[in-house]
């Protein structure tokens, strides 16, 4: 059934199937894995990294606080665009791949940097909790607003439908059950994730010390301490 193509017709002419269509912004497929969209959105991202890097180097360029604001405005709205839609996909490591290249271009640290590092270093809270966050946020206006259809389908989020594509719906109400908040669990995940001689710095959730340092010093400033 997964293969089968639709014959349409409309005034006599039979529509041309789209295996992928498209709707508000939201390549579909067929099993709503998003994929399709997914990596449509990870070549966007990879040409948005390229010009990113355009305004650094390892000894010259743009700030930390710069580049930071020119990821926020650039990368990060087409990478989150309809994430609440998306978020439970299996395949958004291939976002977070670009997203991680987006916080390397920003701190001017090296590939084996460890990628608890990245967020901290950039001072923007990892992916998988910004779409979290916006997936509450959503929620919340639903909820204020009754007139809504989708209230309907609140009391049966806890069913069974759609089971293997995890409902982002059923996952938005845990979250809010849970009052999830971005900068407590960014510095649980920073307290689970890194070693323990770096609890406690004081700089996770704000901006790093040496943020407005010039590039080349701020590059030289992150690749010693976390290799030395």
């Amino acid at each position: 059934m997964a293969k089968r193509e639709l014959r349409v017709y409309m005034d006599n002419k039979l529509l041309t199937h789209n295996k992928h269509p498209k709707y508000l912004g939201v390549t579909l497929d067929k099993t709503l894995t998003f994929k399709e969209h997914l990596t449509r959105m990870m070549a966007k991202l990879r040409t948005r990294n390229n010009i990113l890097q355009k305004l650094c180097g390892t000894t010259w360029g743009s700030s930390a606080s710069t580049l930071r604001s020119s990821a926020l405005g650039l990368v990060y709205p087409v990478a989150e665009y309809c994430a609440p839609v998306w978020l439970n996909s299996k395949h958004t490591r291939m976002v977070d791949t670009q997203l991680n290249q987006t916080m390397r271009i920003i701190s001017g640290t090296i590939r084996p940097t460890p990628t608890i590092w990245l967020p901290t270093l950039s001072n923007i809270a990892p992916s998988n909790l910004r779409r979290a966050h916006a997936l509450v946020r959503e929620f919340n206006k639903i909820m204020n607003n009754p007139q809504l259809q989708v209230h309907d389908d609140v009391p049966h989020i806890q069913g069974n439908r759609l089971r293997s594509r995890h409902p982002p719906l059923k996952t938005a109400y845990e979250l809010h059950q849970n009052d999830f908040d971005i900068n407590e669990r960014w510095r649980e995940k920073w307290e689970n994730e890194a070693a323990p001689m770096y609890h406690g710095l004081p700089y996770v959730i704000n901006e790093p010390a040496g943020f407005d340092l010039p590039s080349g010093t701020w590059t030289t400033l992150n690749r010693t301490r976390l290799w030395s």
